[in-house]
């Protein structure tokens, strides 16, 4: 697809960003992009992500991406302060335009090398958690705030234990208090998935034993 970088700072190549719009330049057809930017507070998300091609790109210049919807296994860039992305461990968007550790979104393949990684995009990225003690004694009803969950993502092979942790990769993760109703100081264990239009972590079952 076409993209003309419409937002405030060079894309990087394989950057992530995000469709902000569709204009049409001499005929052609570009799809306006920008950084995909997770919001403070939650509210309606971006779409899915747009991945840049192997070249950076100049605010107001004009190049090609790919969405993770049309090529769902791709390079993408990654944030190497986090160290080298590992097999089956998850890295995705937290703002900016590279992968992050312990993020949703995509499944690392391999061949990290150069700040780039062959990664895998995960649609409906879901995860099994244990609510931890850590709410705001000042806000004893949950009316606001997030409370912070414990999850671990399983080997590629499907293996490993909640209660030893024997997986890929041990995470926490925060999620909105008006999603989940839970006394202070209760544990409570929940499936969670990663809302595209929220951007932000909601459960999609009830209570789990």
């Amino acid at each position: 697809m076409r993209i003309r970088n419409d937002g405030n700072a060079t894309l990087p190549p394989f950057g992530i960003c995000t469709q902000t719009g569709v204009s049409t330049l001499f005929s052609e057809k570009y799809y306006n992009v920008a950084e995909l930017d997770i919001p403070a507070e939650s509210g309606r998300g971006h779409q899915y992500p747009v991945i840049n091609d192997s070249a950076s790109l100049e605010v107001g210049s004009r190049g090609k991406g790919v969405s993770v919807l049309d090529r769902p296994r791709l390079w993408v860039a990654y944030d190497e302060a986090d160290g080298n992305p590992l097999f089956g461990q998850m890295w995705g968007v937290d703002g900016g335009f590279k992968l992050r550790k312990d993020k949703p979104g995509f499944e690392i393949i391999g061949g990290a090398k150069n700040g780039r990684v062959f990664c895998q995009f995960i649609k409906d990225q879901s995860l099994y958690v244990q609510l931890q003690e850590d709410l705001d004694e000042a806000d004893p009803d949950l009316q606001s705030g997030k409370q912070t969950a414990t999850a671990r993502v399983w080997k590629p092979d499907g293996s490993g234990d909640l209660e030893t942790g024997s997986a890929s990769q041990r995470i926490e993760v925060e999620i909105d208090n008006r999603w989940v109703d839970v006394s202070l100081g209760d544990e409570k264990n929940l499936w969670i998935k990663w809302s595209w239009y929220y951007l932000e972590w909601v459960p999609i079952t009830g209570e789990c034993p």
